[in-house]
């Protein structure tokens, strides 16, 4: 995704509404029709919008789609970057970027962090944008997380994803087999033979 040469032209673009989710649980957001249409899926459902299109005619509806991933849509394309954002590890080597919220003992107990970033994920395939789609990839490897956190995250990727998606759907069975044959570690399993 590139940004447009001036800033003014996406500034003096139309603004669009975007009405995320059904009442009434309705909510609405606004952007820039220009950055709007760096998305090919936004593009074809802005097709007819103009600055001469009555504003209140200029709206998307996205019922079925989260409001925490449309924002984060909507932060990327005014910063190429969503939060939590990447930030420089102790080694400061691009490989080594960690969360910016995040530190090694901070743990998803429940896998809303991962959620969060699997349904960017999602929309990102949906609206066709693969930088936004690996970037929120790339956030989900740096999450620690627990295994009630990994079956919440795991179960939405599945039921999200399409079969031959193997960049995210590869780790989670990858991650599951291996912990199957991992000696539980955990003295309650242990106990109870998890």
């Amino acid at each position: 995704m590139s940004y447009p040469p001036s800033i003014d032209r996406y500034l003096k673009s139309p603004i669009i509404t975007l009405q995320i989710g059904s009442p009434p649980h309705e909510t609405t957001l606004s952007a820039h029709l220009a950055l709007l249409q760096s998305s090919p899926w936004f593009n074809d459902q802005c097709a007819d919008y103009t600055t001469e299109t009555p504003t209140y005619l200029r709206t998307v509806h996205l019922p079925d789609d989260d409001i925490d991933a449309v924002g984060a849509f909507l932060e990327y394309l005014y910063t190429k970057e969503y939060s939590p954002r990447l930030v420089a590890g102790p080694s400061g080597k691009p490989e080594d970027m960690v969360l910016e919220d995040a530190g090694d003992a901070d743990l998803d107990e429940g896998g809303d962090r991962l959620l969060k970033h699997a349904k960017v994920y999602t929309l990102a395939e949906k609206l066709r944008i693969p930088e936004l789609k690996h970037l929120a990839h790339s956030k989900i490897h740096r999450i620690n997380s627990t295994a009630k956190g990994e079956l919440k995250y795991a179960k939405f990727v599945y039921e999200n994803t399409t079969r031959d998606d193997d960049t995210i759907r590869k780790p989670i069975a990858s991650f599951w087999a291996h912990r199957s044959r991992s000696p539980p570690t955990h003295p309650r399993c242990v106990s109870e033979r998890c």
